[in-house]
C-alpha cells in the first residue's frame, strides 16, 4: 500500500511541477505582450504611411459593408475566408502539418475616420491579443475530412462589421493594392475587438491571472516537496525513532501522521 501511495504522490508532483511550468511560460507571454502593447507607437489607419517598415499598434473599425449573407449567423460579417489544415502521418510519431489560406470573400480591411484602408494579415487577425477574447477574425465552424494518411480540417473565419479592433503588427507597403498591410513579425502580434482603454484593461488582468495561476502552481509544488521528501526541494521528515535515516515509506507515513494531526 505505502509503494502504491508513494507512486501516485511522485506523479502528483511531477504533474505539479509541470503546470507550474505552463502557468509560468503563460505569464511570460502576458508580461511580453503587455510589454508591446503599451510600448509600441499607436497610429491610425489615417497615420499608416508615417509607420512604414515600423511595429506597431494600430487602431481603426472594419468595414461597414457590403454585408456577407450568412444564414444563422447572429452578428452581420463583412468578410469570410476558409482555412485549411492538412496533417500528413507519415509515421505514427512523425505528423507534417501545413496550412494554406484559401480565397477571402469580402473585405479584410481596417478603416480610419478618414477613409484610410490598412489590409490585416490573417494570422495577424485570427491570433488573438488577450486570452478568452476574439481575434478580429472569428472562428465560426471547422469540418474535418479522413482520407487514408491525410487529414484535412476547414475552418472558416468570418470579420464583424463596423466594429472597433485594435492590432499589433508591422505596417508593411502592399505591392499588389499599393495600399498598406499589417504583416505579422512578433510572436506578440494579433488583433482584438474593443477600444485601447479596453484592451489595457483587460490585458492587465490576463497579467495578474496568469501570475497568480503560476505562483498557485509553484507553491503547491513547493508544498509537496517539502512536505514528502521528493523533486527539486529534498526535506524528508523523518521521526526521532530514525536517528540514522529513514527509507521514502517511512518518511511517507511520517509526513501523514503530521499532517492527520495537525
Amino acid at each position: 500500500m505505502h509503494l502504491v501511495l508513494q507512486s501516485v504522490m511522485r506523479l502528483v508532483l511531477v504533474l505539479a511541477w509541470l503546470a507550474a511550468l505552463v502557468a509560468a511560460g503563460w505569464a511570460l507571454k502576458a508580461v511580453w505582450r503587455w510589454t508591446a502593447i503599451r510600448t509600441r507607437r499607436r497610429v491610425t489607419c489615417d497615420e499608416a504611411a508615417s509607420a512604414a517598415g515600423k511595429r506597431v499598434l494600430l487602431v481603426g473599425r472594419t468595414a461597414a459593408g457590403p454585408l456577407l449573407s450568412v444564414p444563422g449567423r447572429p452578428r452581420p460579417s463583412v468578410a469570410s475566408r476558409v482555412v485549411e489544415l492538412h496533417e500528413r502521418t507519415h509515421h505514427p510519431d512523425y505528423v507534417e502539418t501545413t496550412e494554406h489560406d484559401g480565397p477571402v470573400t469580402g473585405d479584410e480591411g481596417l478603416y480610419g475616420v478618414g477613409g484610410a484602408r490598412v489590409l490585416i494579415d490573417p494570422v495577424v487577425g485570427r491570433r488573438p491579443l488577450v486570452f478568452g477574447h476574439d481575434p478580429m477574425m472569428i472562428a465560426t465552424g471547422t469540418t474535418t475530412l479522413e482520407t487514408g494518411d491525410l487529414r484535412v480540417s476547414r475552418t472558416t473565419f468570418e470579420v464583424s462589421a463596423d466594429r472597433p479592433v485594435i492590432a499589433l503588427g508591422t505596417i508593411r507597403l502592399d505591392a499588389g493594392t499599393d495600399g498598406h498591410l499589417l504583416t505579422f513579425d512578433a510572436a506578440a502580434d494579433g488583433s482584438i475587438y474593443g477600444d485601447p482603454a479596453e484592451l489595457a484593461r483587460s490585458s492587465g488582468i490576463e497579467v495578474l491571472k496568469c501570475s497568480a495561476a503560476a505562483l498557485a502552481t509553484a507553491g503547491l509544488a513547493f508544498w509537496l516537496s517539502v512536505t514528502f521528501g521528493w523533486g527539486p526541494v529534498h526535506h524528508t521528515r523523518c521521526p526521532p525513532a530514525f536517528a540514522g535515516g529513514c527509507t521514502d515509506a517511512q518518511a511517507l507515513q511520517s509526513a501523514r501522521s503530521l499532517w492527520h494531526t495537525g
